[in-house]
């Protein structure tokens, strides 16, 4: 649920990591990929107070905080992420255009994500220029700053879009690391780039800091059985044909890389999750055609409102090759 934001006090907590959006000059190096700390019993917290009137939002869990002005509009995303908004989405555009992501003419949308980098990439890797460039797309602005003390890649891109939607190009994007994880990536973008709201924009994300994030939860609340039973059951009264059933506990990007499929973008890669592994001879795609065994993936704990898990794939073959390497977290 979106929710206004008005000035308000701000408790002052004590530093992990400071924040500066800062150009560099020259050409930023090569950071190589670092272990993720183990995480501690307790989170840190940010440090640095908010600017007055400001408005201070954290995620333990991503190990952040950033700062948002007074008057703006702000929500959770997925992934650890948070959006701001400098005005109120939930009123339709001109035409009942949606706002949502689309903001009126002078207004701005600040976008925050801690999406996977599975390749622990840096960030002038994670993103790069295509070459040749892609028809309707053009590099307006590049540079390295430093945002709350980490190398970081900024760009401006211009895309042509449709009418209604070109008054959001270009677009703004930073790519930087947290030193708390190893396998993600924060991004962040502004659309319209060249609002003029700018200035509130680059002080948004240069209050951004990390901090030692808590850490994840391995303890289920849906038991191993509820997880089965939920993945086999049939219609009402029809009892499950299953003839055999497999629960494995682990994190969402375990199985997302043994599965071999693409990576999401909603769902976080440490939501802890059940997967189970059945065959029954009444099995089907959901175009209808027959398979051998599926496999259901579900929260074990419960999510956050913009947080979802529900999967259901299917194949040929007698058992999914990759689930006997799947570790189980509750053995």
């Amino acid at each position: 649920m979106i929710r206004f934001v008005a000035a308000a006090a701000v408790v002052i907590a004590t530093l992990s990591c400071g924040s500066t959006l800062s150009e560099q000059d020259g050409q930023a190096g090569t950071a190589g990929a670092r272990t993720t700390p183990a995480p501690a019993a307790t989170p840190g917290t940010p440090a640095v107070s908010p600017t007055t009137g400001w408005v201070r939002i954290r995620d333990d869990a991503g190990g952040w905080s950033m700062d948002m002005p007074p008057g703006w509009f702000e929500r959770a995303a997925p992934q650890h992420g948070h959006e701001f908004r400098s005005y109120d989405p939930s009123i339709p555009l001109p035409g009942n255009y949606s706002s949502e992501y689309l903001p009126p003419a002078g207004q701005v949308v600040v976008r925050m994500q801690m999406q996977q980098n599975v390749d622990r990439l840096d960030a002038a890797t994670f993103f790069k220029e295509p070459d040749p460039p892609a028809p309707g797309v053009e590099v307006r602005e590049r540079k390295h700053v430093t945002v709350a003390g980490q190398q970081t890649e900024f760009w401006s891109l211009w895309r042509s879009q449709p009418a209604q939607l070109q008054r959001n190009e270009p677009m703004h994007w930073w790519y930087l690391r947290s030193p708390f994880f190893d396998d993600r990536m924060v991004v962040i973008y502004a659309a319209p780039g060249e609002s003029p709201l700018r200035s509130e924009v680059e002080r948004i994300v240069g209050s951004l800091q990390f901090y030692q994030p808590a850490p994840v939860s391995l303890v289920p609340t849906v038991s191993r059985q509820e997880a089965m039973d939920r993945a086999v059951s049939g219609p009402p009264g029809k009892p499950s044909t299953a003839t055999r059933v497999e629960a494995k506990l682990t994190l969402y990007k375990n199985w997302e890389r043994l599965q071999g499929g693409s990576r999401s973008f909603s769902t976080d890669p440490d939501t802890l999750v059940w997967v189970v592994a059945y065959v029954a001879p009444d099995i089907t795609t959901r175009h209808g055609d027959p398979c051998a065994w599926a496999v259901g993936v579900s929260a074990a704990r419960p999510l956050a409102p913009v947080e979802g898990v529900g999967v259901f794939q299917c194949g040929p073959g007698t058992w999914p090759a990759w689930f006997d390497q799947l570790v189980d977290l509750d053995k």
